[in-house]
């Protein structure tokens, strides 16, 4: 009810716990998933659209920390310099499907790297999570990008 797209572990749930400081973590756990799934029912379009924003943070390079002393203007702008170039050359990579096929492999690498993003976004999504998984979208890139330099390098027909 509270969360937002980015908002993690930081979600206020203090109406919540002051329901549930009488019961032990097997029954806060059940209590805390019976009152998602009842605002997953009763609010439908509103699951959907905080699924689908959770699904697009997935691709953020920041996340906001619950301890603000972790995050660090120097940090972003690293991990959107390093990150964010590669999230760009990924999403030109789709965008040239038509001109330039998958090989069997990145197709492989994407699906695993989206299934996890649609994952992720039923939990939260933070940037350690998606980082074991990076390599794959570092994979997908340089696979294209060797393509790219294959196709300038060959001599075009007079």
């Amino acid at each position: 009810k509270n969360t937002t797209p980015n908002s993690g572990v930081n979600v206020d749930i203090s109406e919540y716990e002051k329901m549930t400081r009488h019961l032990n973590e097997v029954q806060q756990d059940s209590f805390y998933r019976s009152q998602a799934v009842q605002f997953i029912s009763n609010n439908p379009s509103k699951a959907f659209s905080l699924y689908f924003m959770k699904f697009l943070n997935y691709f953020n390079y920041r996340n906001d920390l619950a301890t603000t002393t972790e995050s660090s203007l120097w940090r972003d702008l690293i991990m959107l310099c390093t990150y964010g170039p590669l999230l760009l050359i990924f999403i030109l990579r789709l965008c040239l499907l038509k001109k330039i096929s998958l090989i069997d492999i990145e197709k492989y690498l994407i699906v695993i790297y989206l299934i996890n993003a649609l994952f992720q976004a039923i939990f939260f999504t933070r940037i350690r999570f998606r980082i074991p998984f990076d390599f794959l979208l570092i994979s997908v890139v340089a696979i294209f990008l060797l393509e790219i330099l294959r196709r300038l390098s060959v001599p075009k027909n007079v």
